[in-house]
């Protein structure tokens, strides 16, 4: 790759700003809703940038493991030209060497004293707006992720849902909307082909599996009455919209997700209840899902 020291160039107020800079997204695609949502790593000042000084080249350097991060921001207008390299342990060493002279835009602090911050929008399709439309033209309803791209992540098989499905809509009177679908999650090391189901229809129900993308998922996550699911990108969406949410996790996991949630951590503000089971969904049989379906059907009701 080309690392040329980026030209400067001056504005007519004096600002001394870059040809071409770059924003960062790194991790799982749960990390790529918060930082992008909270304008981090430069994202929330993309906009001021290009309104004030349009010959700037943005680009987009991604290290994550979910080939969404893509489809999620390409349609942001700001952005010049994206790329994803999948997850890597030092992203930051990886990004100086592809960024092709550009400067890191969050580190250019006399720029950004002469932009103005704001949190980057969802940007969506007619297509998107589509589906997202009929949903909430329906009515409230509880959107359910219930898969999760690390397997010890996922603590209730995938047939205990469909109950779960039923009793939402009939006990509390509300929609539900499930997401999920079929990708290729990359690793430091390895890639895993990923192919969610979940084969169920029924009134009332609007099943996405397969059928939506990010950026959908993201801006019905910012809508919804409540979140059900695993600890996974999904809750991330609903944690980072202030939106209540009930996450299912296994005994040993519930201890590392209320790690981050104590003071001082990501998820510290986070509207959760947590409900444990015994163990993940491949083994279920120490675990009630009657009783877990009681305690959601309860949490939401709140």
């Amino acid at each position: 790759m080309n690392n040329t020291k980026a030209r400067i160039v001056r504005s007519h107020n004096g600002v001394i700003v870059p040809n071409s800079v770059y924003v960062t997204l790194g991790g799982g695609l749960g990390d790529v809703f918060y930082v992008y949502s909270r304008g981090e790593n430069g994202w929330g000042y993309i906009k001021s940038l290009k309104e004030k000084f349009p010959f700037v080249k943005i680009t987009a350097l991604c290290s994550t493991h979910n080939p969404q991060t893509v489809e999620f921001i390409k349609y942001n207008p700001h952005i010049d030209e994206y790329k994803e390299f999948g997850w890597v342990n030092d992203a930051k060493s990886l990004f100086e060497k592809n960024s092709n002279g550009a400067k890191r835009l969050d580190k250019e602090g006399k720029a950004l004293k002469a932009l103005n911050f704001a949190r980057p929008n969802v940007y969506t399709t007619d297509e998107d707006k589509e589906i997202i439309r009929e949903i909430e033209s329906a009515g409230n309803f509880v959107l359910i992720h219930p898969f999760a791209g690390e397997p010890g992540r996922i603590a209730m098989p995938i047939e205990e849902w469909k109950p779960l499905v039923d009793e939402i809509i009939e006990k509390n009177d509300l929609n539900v909307v499930v997401i999920g679908g079929k990708y290729k999650r990359t690793n430091r090391r390895t890639k895993e082909d990923k192919d969610e189901t979940f084969e169920y229809e029924r009134n009332r129900l609007f099943n996405l599996v397969g059928k939506s993308n990010a950026r959908i998922c993201m801006r019905l996550a910012s809508e919804q009455k409540h979140f059900v699911g695993n600890w996974s990108a999904y809750s991330c969406a609903s944690w980072v919209n202030n939106k209540p949410t009930t996450v299912i996790v296994t005994k040993q996991t519930s201890i590392n997700l209320e790690n981050k949630m104590k003071p001082g951590k990501r998820w510290r503000n986070a509207k959760c209840r947590i409900i444990r089971t015994n163990g993940p969904s491949r083994d279920p049989r120490n675990t009630d899902y009657n009783k877990v379906r009681e305690q959601i059907i309860e949490s939401i009701t709140k």
